[in-house]
């Protein structure tokens, strides 16, 4: 049932109805708040106070009144009070509203009533304000009013000390509470003028830690204050989970030393979401497991029932409640009003009933062992039987559906039976009650055991073997419970049958288990068979792709092919020798050398082209870049126009990134869990905000930091100064202005730009068949794998050759075109690709190629020392050594001192070299180089 909806506006309406169809509406239909509201408006603005007054004590009575009700009624007595009885009324009335919600306004307002209505009593009025500042004292957001009031009143004391109120100060300035700097500037104030010295430095240490404790705090007091104006009562999602966040953060911070302020925090989320049943649960549950005060428990549930009324819940637990205190009276008079109420739903008043006999039945002390009753004491628990009587008729009027979802048939008519078997020894009346169960649930297992157990039991052994059969005929082959009972049924006639009902039973048994495996093996050939169908319209549809891939590749390299023929000179170039016709001309050295530089000029030239930062292009036959012929160099040429035309984009990008880099905020500290749409609601409220970048790990996991960007510098200095060193989703975060990225490490070395468009993959399964088909079927599989990320640039795979034999390598490019696609992509990491479910897990991650290194470094050969294993200890003898690498050194000064008599090139002659190096040496050599000698 939906919680009524009231209508909290006090203010009388423009065009008010009669006062008296308000009235017999209200007769009518007691329980409606807005027409209660509507009265009490009416009679407010036609000035008939007797009726008003009657009017708001009938709602009060039925509804809990929020704070500008309240307000209302009392400045409306305040007005006409005037001797003593009319303020012990308004004394009343005070105490009323403070125990329906929490209101600093009213707590400050009861205390200063107090102060002026009983001066000559100051005890009491102490007394009601040591209980405000127990209500109110840690209230964040309003608790100053109450310090200030308490103040001015201890002030005017003619018996006042300075030291009372310098404590006064010094307690408010130890708690975390709004407008601190505004109390601390006053107490420096006043401590100057009234001891002329300024106050002392364990004061600002205990200032400074409650101001500290605040600032953490402010981050939810920010974002529960734009509902202070919205309707109170109404549970918004967002509203609950900010209160939710806040008190787990501060019963997180206090570890059991400020529960009070846990309390307080209660207080104020259910005064804003009374109307969440919710909420109060959670609230029990502290005071259950923290506070453990059975009549502060008590007093709460009361008001939640009057909050709640429709939950089932809420009633029976304040039911229990007033069970455990042991006041049978008022546990009477608390099951009067839940049967009375009539916000509750039909199903949730049998839940109450169905308490209501627990409760009947501990009193009588029935229930626990085998009862079997005389005459007298029949008697005495007849009221036991007339209770489930009175609940079964509230029964009847719950529709079917939802009594089968709360269970209540099984609940009730099984623990009926139970009783009148156990406790009346009325057998007859009780399998009327199990019949009258099997009638809604007969389907239910759990009714057929309990109805076996209890005639095993109590019974008969023909009544539950009769009651055997009927159960294995009447529960579905679908039930998984059906294979246990026929299991019972025969190990129960093994147990106390004969050989002819043994085997009636395994017959039975068998014949129902045999039906249930059919039907169960036909169910899971029929999924089998939609999954081959699936797998088979799958396998088509993908055939269809890549003939369709095939069919284009083929036809895109026909056309690059005619058009690289028709490019083609028809005579040789580069000499002037004939070559008999079919013949092939041998190249020159010259026209050899030549080549090689042309080569090398037109891959620099090529390299230098696309270094450009520019839209990527697929590589077509219009596009495609040769590394020789004259083709090659036209396209480079043209190239370099279109990069020469493009250098405004090329600046006016330089321009945007710096832009950029000034208009975004850098976040640190974000907890885990935290969503986009979280980050957006916290930094809207200072810019516009263009995008939220939130970096995540390879398997899409938070890193705790992010990146918002703003369309105005001024958003970033407005976002830093107010989100700063504040707590957010419990964690407390450090924002500060985004500075430019600086070259790392890594770095240094690589030409090569990131791609933002594009993004890396790696652990990609083995794809079988030859190098064109395994292209073509890995390209469609990555293409299908990320379509739903965005529209798909290109796809680059990656090759290497093994043995003469040209595989895929386990790594893939994919570009989009746009980078929300690659942060869309990149959530993807740790899933299995489409079609591998039993393949390790993908990788994917941001491309960044390094680019290729410039220098070649020459390899320098490694000379095994020879020595034991695992040794590195040269055997030969040191002075051996010296005279060997001194001749060495002299005979390699000599040689390349010597002229070229041989005409060898440089690269001849250490080719030469080294082989003789290579050469076996004789007995005759080893013995040369012992002596130094140089043969």
């Amino acid at each position: 049932m939906e919680p009524p909806a009231p209508a909290m506006e006090a203010s009388s309406s423009t065009s008010l109805p009669n006062i008296s169809q308000l009235e017999e509406k209200v007769a009518q239909e007691p329980d409606n708040y807005d027409a209660n509201m509507a009265l009490v408006n009416a009679l407010r603005k036609g000035g008939e106070e007797e009726k008003l007054q009657d009017a708001r004590h009938e709602m009060c009575n039925r509804f809990p009144l929020p704070e500008v009700v309240w307000l209302e009624w009392i400045e409306d007595e305040e007005k006409i009070a005037e001797d003593e009885e009319d303020m012990a009324y308004l004394k009343g009335v005070f105490e009323r509203a403070i125990k329906d919600y929490l209101s600093v306004e009213i707590w400050v307002k009861y205390a200063e009533f107090m102060w002026k209505a009983r001066k000559s009593q100051p005890q009491e009025v102490e007394e009601v304000y040591k209980q405000a500042k127990a209500a109110t004292g840690y209230h964040l957001a309003e608790g100053r009013k109450f310090w200030t009031s308490y103040r001015a009143y201890k002030k005017q004391l003619p018996d006042c000390k300075t030291e009372d109120i310098r404590q006064l100060y010094k307690q408010e300035l130890g708690i975390p509470l709004l407008g601190m700097d505004e109390t601390m500037s006053e107490y420096i104030t006043w401590e100057r003028s009234t001891s002329g010295k300024p106050p002392q430095p364990q004061l600002f240490k205990s200032y400074s830690r409650a101001k500290e404790q605040r600032d953490k705090r402010m981050s939810f007091e920010e974002r529960l204050a734009p509902y202070a104006e919205k309707s109170p009562g109404i549970a918004y999602p967002e509203l609950l989970q900010t209160w939710d966040e806040y008190i787990s953060f501060e019963t997180k911070n206090s570890k059991g030393k400020r529960l009070q302020a846990v309390k307080l925090l209660y207080e104020r989320a259910v005064s804003m979401c009374f109307l969440s049943d919710i909420l109060w649960k959670k609230y029990f549950a502290f005071v259950k497991e923290k506070l453990k005060d059975a009549n502060i428990l008590e007093n709460l549930y009361q008001r939640a029932t009057r909050n709640c009324p429709w939950s089932a819940d809420i009633w029976i637990g304040y039911l229990r409640t007033v069970e455990g205190s042991g006041d049978t009276k008022a546990y009477m008079s608390a099951m009067q009003k839940a049967v009375q109420c009539t916000s509750l739903p039909p199903e949730g008043l049998c839940l109450v009933q169905l308490e209501y006999i627990d409760n009947m039945r501990r009193r009588l002390g029935v229930g626990r062992t085998v009862f079997y009753p005389t005459a007298e004491e029949v008697e005495k628990i007849a009221g036991l039987r007339a209770a489930f009587n009175m609940c079964a008729m509230g029964l009847e009027g719950v529709d079917d559906a939802k009594a089968k979802e709360e269970d209540l048939y099984f609940k009730f008519y099984a623990y009926w039976a139970d009783i009148e078997m156990r406790c009346y020894g009325n057998a007859e009346q009780s399998r009327i009650h199990w019949e009258a169960l099997l009638e809604k649930n007969i389907e239910d297992a759990r009714v057929w055991k309990a109805y076996i157990n209890q005639e095993k039991i109590f019974g008969k052994l023909e009544d539950a073997r009769a009651l055997y059969k009927r159960a294995v005929t009447s529960l579905p082959p679908t039930s998984w419970e059906l294979g246990s009972l026929c299991n019972e049924w025969v190990r129960f006639e093994r147990e106390r049958g004969d050989l002819d009902t043994l085997s009636e039973a395994r017959f039975r048994a068998t014949k129902r288990i045999n039906q249930m495996e059919e039907l169960r093996r036909a169910e899971s050939e029929r999924i089998y068979r939609e999954q081959l169908k699936q797998q088979a319209t799958l396998e088509a549809a993908q055939k269809l792709q890549q003939e369709e891939a095939a069919r284009r590749r083929n036809a895109q390299q026909k056309i690059e092919s005619q058009a690289d023929s028709a490019e083609s000179p028809d005579e040789p170039t580069g000499g002037d020798e004939k070559v008999p016709a079919g013949a092939k001309r041998k190249r020159t050295p010259a026209e050899h050398h030549t080549d090689i530089q042309q080569q090398k000029r037109q891959r620099q030239e090529h390299s230098n082209a696309m270094n450009v930062e520019e839209t990527d292009v697929p590589a077509t036959s219009e596009n495609f870049i040769p590394t020789s012929g004259e083709k090659a160099t036209k396209i480079v040429e043209q190239k370099k126009a279109d990069t020469s035309q493009n250098k405004w984009f090329l600046k006016s990008a330089d321009k945007m990134k710096e832009r950029k880099e000034s208009c975004t905020a850098f976040i640190v500290g974000i907890a885990r869990g935290t969503t986009d749409a979280q980050l957006e609601s916290l930094f809207k409220s200072h810019g516009n905000i263009t995008e939220i970048r939130h970096v995540r790990d390879g398997k899409g996991k938070s890193k705790r930091y992010a990146y918002i960007e703003y369309s105005d510098s001024k958003c970033v200095d407005a976002a830093v100064a107010a989100l700063n060193r504040t707590i957010f989703n419990g964690k407390e975060i450090s924002v500060s202005r985004s500075a430019p990225p600086t070259q790392s490490k890594k770095q240094k070395g690589r030409t090569a730009q990131p791609e933002p468009n594009t993004i890396f993959i790696k652990h990609l399964p083995k794809v079988e068949g030859d190098l064109r088909t395994a292209e073509a079927k890995r390209q469609e599989e990555l293409r299908k794998h990320f379509a739903k990320c965005g529209e798909i640039k290109a796809v680059r795979l990656a090759t290497e050759c093994r043995k003469g034999i040209t595989f895929l390598k386990k790594i893939a490019y994919v570009e989009f075109t746009n980078p929300e696609s690659v942060r869309k992509a990149i959530k993807l990491s740790g899933t299995h690709l489409i079609g591998y479910p039993d393949s390790k897990p993908i990788l994917i991650m941001k491309s960044c190629p390094p680019s290729k290194k410039t220098q070649i470094l020459k390899k320098v050969p490694v000379t095994k020392r020879k020595g034991k294993k695992g040794s590195m200890i040269s055997l030969v003898p040191r002075s051996v050594a010296g005279r060997k690498s001194k001749s060495l050194s002299r005979s390699s000064i000599s040689d390349a001192s010597k002229e070229d008599t041989n005409g060898l090139s440089k690269q001849e002659k250490t080719e030469t070299g080294r082989a003789q190096q290579d050469k076996p040496k004789s007995n005759a050599d080893f013995r040369a180089l012992l002596l130094g000698k140089n043969n």
